[in-house]
């Protein structure tokens, strides 16, 4: 429901509609517990006191045609600063537009995940680009691993739902 929400909220955006604002309010309504209602009460303050410098973030975000780090430097470079707390968890909340391919984010299940399997942690001082890419990279590993075991995982969704 949430992913359909934003996926309504994304082609709002990216439409170049008037009424973009309004799904994208919807997105983040009940149920949503994945974001801080602090975070998308101050981001949706935001998006409607400077409609075109939210659009833009938006439209950067949700570009398909462009590399996904240059997409959340895009979104990053026009969010004001203090807008959002948990920065990369919330822009990965507004990917899952997409959710087979960009699920939502949360650093504890990653860093437990990489604890367990041994693998290197995030790398230090990251940034929310390098954060969400090493996650990505991680599930898709677990992807990879889950079939060289014979467990049949479908995608990134799947990977994150073995890795919660």
């Amino acid at each position: 429901m949430l992913a359909e929400r934003l996926d309504r909220a994304r082609n709002a955006v990216l439409s170049e509609g008037t009424d973009w604002i309004g799904p994208l309010k919807q997105a983040f309504g009940s149920p949503n517990n994945l974001t801080s209602w602090r975070d998308h009460d101050r981001f949706l303050k935001w998006c409607v006191s400077d409609p075109a410098a939210a659009r833009a973030s938006l439209q950067a975000l949700w570009d398909r045609d462009a590399p996904l780090d240059a997409r959340i430097r895009g979104f990053e470079m026009l969010l004001p600063k203090g807008t959002v707390s948990m920065a990369t968890a919330f822009m990965s909340y507004l990917l899952m537009a997409d959710p087979l391919e960009n699920p939502v984010f949360r650093m504890t299940p990653f860093e437990q995940g990489f604890k367990l399997t041994g693998e290197p942690g995030f790398p230090p001082n990251a940034n929310p680009p390098n954060y969400y890419a090493y996650a990505l990279q991680f599930l898709d590993h677990v992807l990879d691993e889950a079939e060289k075991r014979g467990v049949a995982l479908r995608d990134r969704l799947d990977a994150q739902s073995v890795l919660w």
